[in-house]
């Protein structure tokens, strides 16, 4: 499998993971989680967020697609009110283009690295609004 399908497939996964635990317990005291993803001060084009409860919080991980900057979780598939820990896989164009059988020529897709990749925290309280921002910087130039 090539770099791209590998990367591809990692990104589905996540984002199964992320459907599939949606459903897991009851939605009482779910909350909506909105927020926004910029890499070296641009919104992140395309990737994934997911929070892991942590360490010692009973509660289900969840998980978004992140689209221009942008990512939703509807209440019913939302977070617990408690600390989690956040891993985002973004995704950024090489320049190069691909064939695709079913597409034809697409563009290349790379994984971005963070400096911060390993420190993502949010916490959710109850009844406030659970919109994050998260700030990164690649350890590349773009």
């Amino acid at each position: 499998m090539s770099g791209f399908g590998k990367v591809r497939m990692r990104l589905w996964v996540v984002g199964l993971l992320a459907v599939a635990c949606g459903g897991c317990g009851s939605s009482s005291g779910r909350q909506a989680v909105t927020g926004l993803v910029t890499v070296d001060g641009k919104p992140l084009a395309s990737g994934s967020i997911n929070f892991q409860p942590a360490p010692g919080l009973k509660a289900p991980s969840a998980g978004a697609a992140i689209e221009n900057g942008r990512f939703s979780i509807p209440a019913d598939q939302g977070l617990l009110p408690g600390q989690y820990q956040v891993t985002i896989i973004g995704m950024q164009q090489t320049g190069r283009m691909l064939n695709d059988e079913q597409k034809g020529k697409v563009p290349e897709l790379a994984p971005i690295r963070f400096r911060e990749a390993g420190s993502l925290k949010a916490t959710v309280e109850p009844g406030k609004k659970a919109h994050f921002e998260f700030q990164l910087t690649s350890t590349s130039p773009q």
